[in-house]
């Protein structure tokens, strides 16, 4: 009993003791790494690369087949006519 008791109070001051020595920092480092981690959780989306695409194909057989990027998986597949021309990222 005595030696959980004596554990408990030494996790406490241990735990004081790092979030003491934790705000008497330099203040810089907190700010740097707020913006370390506010660039690793930023929203990647605008940096991809947007490819060409359409979201409408047709396949007619008695036209030249030709391999178009469909939107909808942004890869490609085999078309004779596209409509609705976007974009897509991978």
């Amino acid at each position: 009993m005595k030696k959980s008791i004596l554990a408990a109070i030494l996790l406490s001051g241990g735990f004081i003791a790092v979030t003491m020595h934790m705000k008497r920092n330099d203040p810089n480092v907190g700010d740097l790494l707020l913006k370390n981690v506010e660039a690793l959780s930023g929203d990647e989306s605008s940096e991809k690369f947007k490819y060409p695409c359409s979201n409408g194909i047709y396949f007619d057989t008695s036209k030249t087949i030709s391999s178009v990027r469909y939107c909808g998986s942004c890869g490609y597949v085999d078309a004779s006519n596209t409509f609705d021309p976007s974009e897509c990222s991978l």
